[in-house]
Protein backbone atom coordinates (compact mmCIF):
# COMPACT_ATOMS: atom_id res chain seq x y z
CA UNK A 1 0.00 0.00 0.00
CA UNK A 2 1.00 3.24 -0.83
CA UNK A 3 0.48 5.42 1.97
CA UNK A 4 0.58 9.44 2.85
CA UNK A 5 -0.47 11.88 5.37
CA UNK A 6 -2.03 14.93 4.57
CA UNK A 7 -5.15 17.79 5.24
CA UNK A 8 -8.29 17.58 3.29
CA UNK A 9 -8.72 20.90 1.57
CA UNK A 10 -12.07 22.49 3.11
CA UNK A 11 -15.17 22.50 0.72
CA UNK A 12 -15.07 26.16 0.80
CA UNK A 13 -11.70 26.04 -1.13
CA UNK A 14 -13.12 23.53 -3.96
CA UNK A 15 -15.42 26.12 -5.49
CA UNK A 16 -12.95 28.45 -5.41
CA UNK A 17 -9.82 26.47 -6.92
CA UNK A 18 -12.52 25.11 -9.42
CA UNK A 19 -12.87 28.79 -10.36
CA UNK A 20 -9.09 29.74 -10.61
CA UNK A 21 -9.11 26.53 -12.99
CA UNK A 22 -12.07 27.15 -15.23
CA UNK A 23 -10.17 30.77 -16.08
CA UNK A 24 -7.09 28.96 -17.44
CA UNK A 25 -5.71 27.85 -20.58
CA UNK A 26 -5.44 24.15 -19.81
CA UNK A 27 -4.03 22.84 -22.92
CA UNK A 28 -0.73 20.33 -21.83
CA UNK A 29 -2.09 20.20 -18.40
CA UNK A 30 -4.09 17.05 -16.95
CA UNK A 31 -6.52 18.97 -14.08
CA UNK A 32 -6.36 16.31 -10.87
CA UNK A 33 -9.33 15.45 -9.36
CA UNK A 34 -11.02 17.77 -7.40
CA UNK A 35 -12.05 14.96 -4.60
CA UNK A 36 -8.69 14.32 -4.46
CA UNK A 37 -7.33 17.75 -3.52
CA UNK A 38 -5.14 17.72 -0.27
CA UNK A 39 -2.04 19.63 1.37
CA UNK A 40 0.42 17.03 1.70
CA UNK A 41 2.31 17.08 4.94
CA UNK A 42 4.36 13.70 4.67
CA UNK A 43 5.00 10.95 2.59
CA UNK A 44 5.31 7.49 3.39
CA UNK A 45 5.78 5.27 1.00
CA UNK A 46 4.75 1.63 0.44
CA UNK A 47 3.25 -0.30 3.55
CA UNK A 48 2.22 -4.08 3.88
CA UNK A 49 -1.03 -3.78 5.27
CA UNK A 50 -0.21 -5.05 8.45
CA UNK A 51 1.55 -2.05 9.53
CA UNK A 52 -1.72 0.14 8.68
CA UNK A 53 -3.01 -0.13 12.18
CA UNK A 54 0.62 1.31 13.19
CA UNK A 55 0.11 4.33 11.26
CA UNK A 56 -3.46 4.94 12.30
CA UNK A 57 -2.47 4.94 16.14
CA UNK A 58 0.45 7.62 15.67
CA UNK A 59 -1.71 9.86 13.86
CA UNK A 60 -3.99 9.47 16.60
CA UNK A 61 -1.71 10.57 19.30
CA UNK A 62 0.37 13.07 16.90
CA UNK A 63 -3.29 15.04 15.82
CA UNK A 64 -4.48 15.21 19.02
CA UNK A 65 -1.31 16.49 20.26
CA UNK A 66 -1.25 19.63 17.36
CA UNK A 67 -3.55 22.74 16.93
CA UNK A 68 -5.13 23.55 14.29
CA UNK A 69 -3.12 26.62 11.91
CA UNK A 70 -3.74 28.65 9.12
CA UNK A 71 -2.21 29.10 6.44
CA UNK A 72 -2.12 32.29 3.76
CA UNK A 73 -0.68 34.68 1.47
CA UNK A 74 -1.62 31.42 -1.12
CA UNK A 75 -0.44 31.94 -5.38
CA UNK A 76 -1.67 30.01 -8.04
CA UNK A 77 1.56 29.42 -9.69
CA UNK A 78 3.47 26.25 -11.70
CA UNK A 79 6.27 24.50 -10.59
CA UNK A 80 9.46 23.48 -10.18
CA UNK A 81 10.39 26.65 -11.92
CA UNK A 82 12.91 25.18 -14.19
CA UNK A 83 11.39 22.53 -15.32
CA UNK A 84 7.17 23.06 -15.19
CA UNK A 85 5.36 20.33 -14.37
CA UNK A 86 2.77 20.86 -11.87
CA UNK A 87 -0.26 23.72 -11.75
CA UNK A 88 -0.09 24.51 -7.27
CA UNK A 89 -1.63 26.53 -5.09
CA UNK A 90 1.10 27.47 -2.94
CA UNK A 91 1.21 28.78 0.71
CA UNK A 92 3.74 30.79 2.27
CA UNK A 93 6.13 28.82 4.22
CA UNK A 94 4.55 28.20 7.45
CA UNK A 95 6.38 27.07 10.89
CA UNK A 96 3.59 25.39 12.50
CA UNK A 97 3.32 23.03 8.63
CA UNK A 98 7.16 22.60 9.49
CA UNK A 99 6.76 21.14 12.33
CA UNK A 100 4.29 19.09 11.65
CA UNK A 101 6.17 17.15 8.95
CA UNK A 102 9.15 17.23 11.40
CA UNK A 103 7.11 15.59 13.90
CA UNK A 104 5.72 13.40 11.61
CA UNK A 105 8.57 12.22 9.90
CA UNK A 106 10.61 11.58 13.73
CA UNK A 107 7.05 9.05 14.54
CA UNK A 108 7.60 7.71 11.20
CA UNK A 109 11.77 7.08 11.53
CA UNK A 110 11.75 8.53 8.03
CA UNK A 111 14.04 11.31 7.03
CA UNK A 112 12.36 14.92 7.13
CA UNK A 113 12.03 16.62 3.88
CA UNK A 114 15.29 18.86 3.60
CA UNK A 115 13.80 21.01 0.98
CA UNK A 116 14.13 24.68 1.50
CA UNK A 117 11.72 26.87 1.59
CA UNK A 118 9.07 23.80 2.55
CA UNK A 119 6.65 25.18 0.50
CA UNK A 120 2.85 23.79 1.82
CA UNK A 121 0.67 23.02 -1.70
CA UNK A 122 -1.97 21.52 -3.48
CA UNK A 123 -1.08 20.08 -6.60
CA UNK A 124 -4.42 21.26 -9.22
CA UNK A 125 -2.98 19.91 -12.08
CA UNK A 126 0.08 17.86 -13.36
CA UNK A 127 1.46 18.62 -17.54
CA UNK A 128 0.80 16.20 -20.39
CA UNK A 129 3.00 17.88 -22.80
CA UNK A 130 6.44 19.79 -22.70
CA UNK A 131 6.51 22.78 -22.53
CA UNK A 132 2.67 22.87 -20.87
CA UNK A 133 0.36 26.14 -21.56
CA UNK A 134 1.98 28.78 -19.37
CA UNK A 135 -0.15 30.49 -16.64
CA UNK A 136 -0.28 33.77 -15.09
CA UNK A 137 1.01 33.13 -11.12
CA UNK A 138 -1.71 35.07 -9.22
CA UNK A 139 -3.10 35.84 -5.53
CA UNK A 140 -5.58 33.83 -3.78
CA UNK A 141 -6.99 35.58 -1.02
CA UNK A 142 -8.31 33.73 2.10
CA UNK A 143 -7.01 32.01 4.66
CA UNK A 144 -6.80 28.01 4.37
CA UNK A 145 -7.18 26.32 7.92
CA UNK A 146 -5.66 23.21 8.10
CA UNK A 147 -7.20 21.55 11.31
CA UNK A 148 -7.42 18.38 10.39
CA UNK A 149 -5.45 15.11 9.16
CA UNK A 150 -5.93 12.25 6.67
CA UNK A 151 -4.43 8.93 5.83
CA UNK A 152 -4.86 7.99 2.35
CA UNK A 153 -3.71 5.57 0.26
CA UNK A 154 -3.08 6.23 -3.12
CA UNK A 155 -3.42 3.81 -6.35
CA UNK A 156 -2.52 4.52 -10.04
CA UNK A 157 -5.59 3.80 -12.21
CA UNK A 158 -6.36 4.21 -15.64
CA UNK A 159 -7.89 7.02 -14.56
CA UNK A 160 -5.10 8.49 -13.27
CA UNK A 161 -4.11 8.38 -9.17
CA UNK A 162 -6.75 8.13 -6.94
CA UNK A 163 -6.51 9.00 -3.45
CA UNK A 164 -8.70 6.96 -0.75
CA UNK A 165 -9.11 8.47 2.66
CA UNK A 166 -8.02 5.68 5.47
CA UNK A 167 -8.41 7.48 8.84
CA UNK A 168 -9.39 11.41 9.11
CA UNK A 169 -8.83 12.82 12.89
CA UNK A 170 -9.24 16.44 13.74
CA UNK A 171 -6.44 18.54 14.88
CA UNK A 172 -7.10 18.71 18.96
CA UNK A 173 -3.93 20.45 20.70
CA UNK A 174 -5.50 19.29 23.62
CA UNK A 175 -3.00 16.22 24.59
CA UNK A 176 0.62 17.28 25.71
CA UNK A 177 3.56 16.61 23.25
CA UNK A 178 6.08 14.14 23.83
CA UNK A 179 9.53 15.68 24.33
CA UNK A 180 12.32 15.77 21.63
CA UNK A 181 14.33 12.68 21.19
CA UNK A 182 18.23 13.49 21.67
CA UNK A 183 20.32 12.97 19.45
Amino acid sequence: MRLFIAAPIPDTWHHRLRGLLTGLDLTGWAPTDPAGWHLTVRFIGERRPAEVDAVKALLHEVCASTSPYVLDASILCTMPAEKTGMIWLRSAPHGAHRALHLRLSHALDLPPDDREPFWPHVTLARSTIRPPAPIEERTVPGELRVDRLALYESRRTSEGLRYTPLLTLPLSGTAPVAPAAVA
